[in-house]
């Protein structure tokens, strides 16, 4: 998935979003997970992953 998809596809549908979809969007856009379980996580962002 890349980010114009992932975006489109939030913003199609903000208020019926899967958990699934908004964590690979998180991903897409540099976040990183660290620990948690099921719908709990820790998400991270690390500045320099930005890329335009």
């Amino acid at each position: 998935m890349e980010r114009r998809q992932a975006y489109e596809n939030l913003k199609h549908n903000p208020k019926n979003v899967r958990f699934e979809d908004l964590c690979r969007a998180a991903e897409v856009f540099g976040f990183h997970f660290r620990g948690g379980k099921g719908s709990h996580r820790v998400i991270l962002y690390d500045r320099g992953s930005w890329k335009y």
